[in-house]
């Protein structure tokens, strides 16, 4: 095959990027904008959190299965089918009418198709892909997500006041078909080899004909083994418990501080603006200093922001905290699974990843309905989110099992 001018793995980034931001990031940080209308069709926010959280628990359940297909199939048919999967779920979402048919739909369809064109998959391909770089790559590549944080809530509430909840989701449908589907399909490349090109773009394949040859992939047993799956585990499922409760409520604690409409899902966009600013930074950050430094800067900004959000008595300082508090989070998605093709390799990637999913779920499922609830319940998030932020203390102790060094060539079993 005649090698490019450029180095193909860059597009791998754009088309991960794209999938982040089409895929995570449309679903993740539009749905608290379309919580209220949902609210008053399904019957309250603890219904609709409720939804968001089976969803959760059918891709956990999944994630193991399709960590193995990962490592020994195509990534590149598994994204391209999980969209087509997503761009129905949208369309039949819009037809919901009862609280039976929501569930159904965001348990079953997204749940399955989220997780075929998600995170797991598109990372697993970039990990393929570098080495070196790979920090920065994934950072990269999860910054779509963010980007779709900063375009998409005020687009979203346009979509709901023009068109209704209902016609929002059927033009995510239409999105997802018409633009993400072919891009997935020409754009991804499973393997460098795929494209005659050698991991990290050297123009010959790192090889030597007296070593030893790579270790295969992990067992499930063996992952399950190793005390740094254990804290990967512990951190980040602190992480993601306290962002998807965030992401879910906080346009809801805005609009119960005073913040307007408009401000409220503004806040939205700039926290996922720092996001997407700072994903870069912690990319670089930990191929220079390693996974464990970075984790710990990134659990540090986020427990401070996070007492501030929750403390907040004007709208000035809850809406920088929700900006300080994005760039803490920016790091979450592209350090676990830096993470984990640190410790395990290229070559058990998808296995570590997926076998991830089930075991975080417990934490990271409750964090919705629980806000939820507790708003229900005093007529406010604060308590919520003090809460929720000692699980971000704790996780502090995690990062003291994982590699110390810097994440460039850190890589044994790839």
């Amino acid at each position: 095959m005649r090698r490019l001018p450029f180095f193909y793995g860059w597009v791998i980034v754009a088309a991960s990027a794209l999938l982040a931001f089409l895929g995570t990031g449309l679903f993740s940080y539009t749905r608290g904008v379309f919580l209220p209308s949902l609210a008053e069709t399904f019957g309250g926010r603890f219904e609709v959190a409720l939804a968001f959280s089976i969803e959760t628990v059918v891709a956990a359940a999944f994630a193991p299965f399709l960590g193995r297909v990962l490592d020994r199939h195509s990534p590149r048919r598994v994204m391209t089918a999980g969209t087509l999967v997503v761009a129905l779920g949208y369309y039949l979402l819009s037809r919901c009418d009862e609280a039976w048919q929501l569930y159904l739909v965001m348990g079953v369809l997204f749940g399955l198709g989220m997780a075929a064109m998600g995170t797991i998959p598109w990372q697993k391909v970039v990990v393929t892909w570098f080495e070196r770089r790979r920090g920065l790559a994934l950072a990269l590549g999860v910054m779509g997500a963010s980007v779709a944080g900063v375009v998409m809530p005020p687009v979203a509430n346009e979509l709901i006041s023009t068109f209704g909840w209902r016609g929002g989701f059927q033009g995510y449908s239409l999105l997802v078909l018409l633009v993400l589907f072919p891009a997935t399909w020409i754009l991804m490349r499973d393997r460098p080899e795929d494209m005659g090109e050698a991991v990290d773009g050297r123009r010959e394949p790192a090889a030597d004909a007296g070593a030893v040859p790579p270790p295969p992939g992990m067992t499930t047993r063996e992952i399950l083994g190793t005390p740094a799956f254990w804290a990967i585990a512990l951190i980040f499922s602190a992480m993601l418990c306290v962002l998807g409760a965030v992401l879910l409520h906080l346009y809801g604690h805005l609009l119960d501080i005073g913040v307007g409409e408009a401000r409220a899902a503004l806040a939205v966009s700039a926290m996922a603006g720092a996001a997407a600013l700072g994903k870069p930074v912690i990319g670089w950050l930990s191929d220079v200093l390693g996974v464990r430094r970075s984790v710990w800067l990134s659990l540090a900004v986020q427990v401070l922001s996070l007492v501030t959000l929750a403390t907040a008595a004007d709208s000035a300082t809850a809406m920088a905290a929700a900006v300080v508090y994005g760039f803490g989070y920016s790091g979450l998605s592209s350090l676990q699974s830096l993470a984990v093709g640190s410790v395990f390799g290229s070559a058990s990637f998808g296995r570590a990843r997926g076998l991830l999913v089930p075991v975080m779920l417990p934490v990271t499922m409750a964090a919705s309905p629980f806000a939820g609830l507790i708003h229900d319940t005093f007529g406010s998030y604060s308590l919520a989110f003090l809460s929720l932020t000692g699980l971000l203390v704790v996780a502090m102790l995690g990062p003291l099992l994982l590699p110390g060094g810097p994440a460039r060539g850190a890589v044994a079993r790839a």
